[in-house]
């Protein structure tokens, strides 16, 4: 009965614009399991004193879409498709040592909170943005550029090549090196890395209405290596299968 409400549910992939919903289902009747075994397994990370060993449940995706969709949603445009073929691994725990600062929105400092980190940089900026139009955001990095700091941006090619209020194009000019993103339906991601050890990451995309009028956080992570690392090790692989703005 499985097996044909599977079938059923394949049959109908082309309707749906978002192959998450067909993932979910296909999850929940087990069809994505490897046999004999279960998608959850207990994955040891270290710390970052690495005298700790943290245990936790963790999804095995590789055992749980053994094989991709014939959906061109996830090629979007680009039909190496390097996003699917990532390599998959589970998440990973870190200690959190050094300041955190937080802010959230409509403004109580979230973009607060990315500024400062663009401010804090000396040698490099490595940013990953979604919506990009954030005039704040803008000036902070131009003045990265000026002062010598070496930035690389990644955005979503659908966010922002045809967007005359994205800034990315402004920020080319003005001597960053962006590329955009075209090997999944969305690069959503928004975070920003000065000098490779500190993050700022959340849920604020770079834009006036994330900072003034929407509910968002922003999270950063002061002189944390290992954490900002790890980010950057993501930034590396997206930055290698992006294409350089035109």
């Amino acid at each position: 009965m499985k097996k044909m409400f599977a079938l059923l549910v394949a049959a109908t992939v082309p309707i749906f614009a978002h192959a998450g919903l067909i993932d979910s289902t296909l999850e929940d009747l087990g069809v994505w399991r490897s046999s004999g075994s279960s998608s959850q397994s207990d994955v040891s990370t270290r710390g970052l004193s690495g005298n700790h060993e943290f245990k936790k449940p963790s999804r095995e995706r590789g055992g749980l879409r053994k094989t991709s969709y014939g959906n061109d949603s996830y090629n979007s445009g680009n039909q190496d498709a390097a996003a699917r073929n990532a390599p998959h691994h589970g998440a990973v725990m870190y200690q959190a040592v050094g300041t955190i600062e937080l802010g959230f929105s409509p403004n109580r400092g979230a973009m607060d909170v990315v500024i400062d980190v663009i401010n804090s940089s000396t040698r490099t900026l490595d940013v990953a943005a979604y919506e990009f139009t954030n005039k704040r955001y803008e000036n902070a990095v131009i003045a990265a550029v000026r002062r010598g700091v070496d930035v690389r941006i990644v955005v979503d090619a659908k966010e922002n090549l045809n967007n005359p209020k994205s800034i990315a194009g402004p920020l080319a000019q003005a001597g960053a090196k962006v590329r955009y993103v075209d090997d999944a339906p969305l690069m959503h991601d928004k975070y920003t890395i000065a000098d490779r050890d500190t993050v700022e990451t959340g849920s604020l995309n770079y834009t006036l209405r994330a900072e003034k009028y929407s509910h968002e956080n922003a999270r950063a992570d002061w002189h944390n290596k290992p954490i900002a690392g790890y980010y950057e090790s993501d930034f590396e692989y997206m930055w290698e299968n992006a294409h350089p703005w035109r």
